[in-house]
């Protein structure tokens, strides 16, 4: 018997596409639904993150308003005392109340507009926020005893300690409610894209399914399902770029207070012979907190970077004997305290293809955790070896507590330290997940091994170089362009636009104390222009997030005035990623110093831009 093609009735086949379409149809609607929540699961995330971020400001920057309080309370300055406290009243009305939107819901004021806060469901997360707030309760007693107490100097209030140890108690319980609100939300969009895969899975089948028994007629559907989920691709990119948004504005706000707290600590550590060892050390202690949090607003800025490719490498031949000598010259002050001794590799350093200033930062990184995880009287041994690949391994090895077995598959992930019972040891525990970026980043490998109770070896390769020969006359001139270490400057008329009082007043402080300046202020730009104009300061510092006129736009104007063209122009400010430093010198500026300012940068701006006559 001959074969033949199996034929369909028109009953059937329309049978078959009604089939075919209502599949579709059933896959589109669950994707709506799926994006649908999706979208409202990032909205949702969105204030949240927000607001539990904002409360780690808002205890800031209610330390900060006592602090200023308790000062004026003991200089007699009734005035300033009364406008601190109501100050901090307000920002402590404003932390409860976002507190109570958290664990109950609400709504609150953010720049003038009401914000919704869903309350927080998960038993967790309630509990982390109630010890947080618990912590917050103690900071305000802690507070109040200091301003109803009879001690009316600085020096010797005990309550003023307890104040900065519960803050940063505070602090520390609302970075982890953070960090289990942030955890909790990314398991949730784990499950978003676990249905999501398994819509577009189902889709995928479905079309050849379809397409065997129903030809092409129902392709149409699908291309909406896929068309969908590059719209869900687009939601999800656009919610990394405002979070990379959000952390530049946070880091933006912390590095304002910064600055006047790191500012006058400067200033009063450089008061040297007016002050006690007890001010002595709670200044040190300040400068140390101070650092802590800035490095910790870096590391933040960093990982943001990361995340968004955004981070600059220059790769070209860097010796590693330079690089290491710079690193110990940072770390050896630390092992001293600590009592670790450090030994270099006998062998001559090597020379590997990286980044110089993101090779000093894995050093750095690497060898400040084999001190702070190391044993009193322990060591440290850094060595050099050549793998297979052109490639060069360098070892730092330490004699410490080492890391435990269930611990080590998750050293590299974000957030995860090495717990110690008989010290406590600062860190934010993203310092390792950085090194592992920069490392892969610049073509390099990076790992290691540890036996608990006996030390850790961590390593790290990358592709070998051929040495640079540098000509003595090349380092010759490079050395004198280099400011003399006692030159000063003596006479020259400075001019500093800036909204903040309080950055206002430590700068003038500075000069006053190390220069010999003719220091001239205004609080916003169309004022600074006009007395750049009738004045002609030899320098301008100005802020670049001035109200009204902006300090670029100031900048033009300065630029185009023939009265005002030639003066150098120096930006000051609070926003410190690369692209908008590049960004600011691309705009006109002479110099960019970000805050918080350190005294020595801002004396050797000066020196740098100033009139050489006025130099001695």
């Amino acid at each position: 018997m001959a074969g033949h093609t199996p034929k369909y009735d028109r009953k059937s086949l329309l049978l078959r596409l009604i089939t075919g379409l209502s599949l579709f149809l059933l896959l589109f609607i669950f994707s709506e639904i799926i994006m649908h929540f999706a979208i409202k699961k990032k909205e949702f995330d969105s204030v949240i993150l927000n607001a539990a971020g904002r409360q780690r400001m808002l205890t800031q920057r209610y330390s900060r308003e006592v602090n200023m309080a308790l000062i004026a309370l003991a200089t007699s300055d009734g005035r300033k005392l009364l406008e601190f406290k109501a100050k901090s009243e307000k920002t402590a009305e404003l932390f409860e109340r976002t507190h109570m939107a958290f664990m109950g819901s609400g709504t609150i004021m953010v720049m003038e507009e009401k914000i919704a806060i869903p309350a927080q469901t998960d038993p967790r997360i309630r509990r982390q926020l109630a010890s947080a707030f618990q912590a917050w309760q103690q900071l305000k007693h802690e507070v109040s005893l200091a301003l109803q107490s009879h001690k009316t100097a600085l020096a010797g209030n005990e309550n003023l300690y307890r104040i900065q140890t519960q803050t940063e108690v505070t602090n520390s319980l609302m970075n982890q409610a953070v960090l289990m609100i942030q955890q909790d939300s990314e398991k949730r969009l784990d499950e978003v894209k676990f249905y999501l895969g398994i819509v577009l899975f189902g889709g995928v089948i479905s079309f050849f399914v379809v397409l065997i028994f129903v030809d092409r007629r129902v392709i149409t559907p699908l291309g909406k399902v896929t068309r969908r989920a590059y719209v869900l691709a687009a939601e999800a990119q656009s919610a990394n770029h405002a979070k990379s948004e959000f952390i530049s504005r946070m880091s933006h706000e912390l590095r304002t207070p910064l600055n006047a707290i790191l500012g006058y600590g400067q200033l009063l550590q450089l008061d040297d012979d007016n002050l006690n060892d007890n001010q002595r050390e709670g200044i040190g202690y300040i400068l140390d907190g101070g650092k802590h949090l800035l490095t910790l607003i870096n590391e933040v800025l960093d990982i943001a970077k990361m995340d968004a490719n955004e981070m600059e490498f220059s790769i070209e031949p860097v010796s590693m004997g330079y690089v290491l000598s710079n690193s110990l010259a940072l770390i050896r002050p630390l092992a001293a305290k600590e009592g670790v001794t450090i030994r270099e590799a006998a062998t001559d350093a090597p020379w590997v293809q990286a980044d110089i200033i993101r090779l000093k930062q894995v050093l750095v990184n690497l060898l400040s955790n084999a001190v702070k995880y190391n044993r009193m009287g322990g060591e440290i041994t850094i060595g050099f070896s050549e793998t297979p690949g052109q490639r060069i391994r360098t070892s730092i090895t330490d004699t410490g507590i080492g890391i435990a077995s269930k611990a080590q598959s998750r050293l590299f992930e974000p957030f995860q330290r090495v717990e110690l019972r008989e010290k406590n040891v600062e860190g934010t525990g993203i310092g390792l997940t950085i090194t592992k970026k920069i490392v892969e980043t610049m073509g390099g490998e990076i790992g290691f091994e540890s036996v608990h109770g006996k030390g850790s070896t961590f390593w790290f390769e990358l592709p070998a170089a051929q040495p640079i020969v540098v000509k003595d006359e090349d380092a010759i001139l490079i050395t004198a362009k280099k400011l003399a270490p006692n030159e000063t400057v003596s006479g020259v008329k400075i001019l500093y636009i800036e909204d903040n009082s309080t950055n206002l007043q430590l700068v003038q402080q500075v000069f006053e104390l190390m220069c010999d300046v003719n220091f001239l202020s205004a609080t916003n730009a169309e004022q600074g222009i006009v007395i750049a104009r009738e004045e002609q300061p030899d320098l301008i510092f100005m802020d670049i997030g001035l109200p009204g006129m902006s300090g670029i736009e100031a900048l033009a104007v300065l630029c185009n005035d023939p009265k005002t063209a030639s003066i150098p122009v120096v930006a000051v400010s609070a926003y410190a990623m690369q692209e908008q430093i590049d960004k600011g010198l691309h705009d006109g500026f002479a110099d960019y110093l970000t805050k918080p300012l350190q005294v020595d940068d801002l004396i050797n701006v000066v020196s740098k831009h100033a009139p050489k006559n006025k130099l001695k």
